[in-house]
């Protein structure tokens, strides 16, 4: 079993983490430097392929990587009763694995505008394309279009305008979220 940062929850499955007597921190908040720094890869460089579909699980999702498998903590419910719930002493917090296999962000719309239902439930998008030029992207709030983002492919847009907003306003993401 490694130790990481975030408690030691690889690679142990189900409700069998460690548990502890205060609700632990959620690792998944949005570090909006790191943000920054994906959103200029996206917008500028047009990083794609499955290191920047990494990439996004890290930073998003705090995904570990072991050869090839992805696991994702879970953050359980509090566990204060027994199977007749009967009180069974001071709450205990579950912290759990869950393993997955990764999504094509950087090439996939559709993965693309999943991840931001997942991270940003409440923003919209909207995407130009026209032929002969680069497509560009929008995230939309209550109305309001943000910034445009023009890279090669839909898919970079998206990704593009989704940490530009997360590097704006890391606190807009929701925090419990699955890839």
């Amino acid at each position: 079993m490694a130790v990481d940062a975030h408690e030691t929850w690889w690679p142990s499955t189900g409700r069998a983490g460690p548990h502890h007597a205060e609700p632990p921190p959620d690792p998944r908040v949005i570090d909006p430097v790191k943000a920054a720094q994906l959103r200029d890869l996206f917008g500028q460089s047009g990083w794609s392929g499955e290191g920047a579909d990494l990439a996004i699980l890290r930073a998003l999702f705090c995904a570990r990587i072991k050869d090839r498998t992805i696991g994702v903590p879970c953050w359980d419910d509090v566990q204060d009763y027994d199977r007749a719930h009967r009180p069974v002493g001071p709450k205990r917090f579950y912290v759990s694995t869950s393993f997955i296999h990764c999504r094509r962000y950087t090439e996939s719309i559709d993965d693309a505008v999943r991840l931001i239902g997942s991270v940003l439930p409440a923003a919209g998008y909207r995407i130009t394309a026209q032929l002969g030029a680069p497509p560009s992207a929008w995230l939309m709030w209550n109305d309001v279009t943000g910034r445009s983002h023009t890279v090669r492919s839909i898919p970079l847009a998206l990704l593009a305008a989704l940490f530009a907003e997360l590097a704006a306003r890391p606190e807009a993401a929701v925090t419990r979220r699955e890839p």
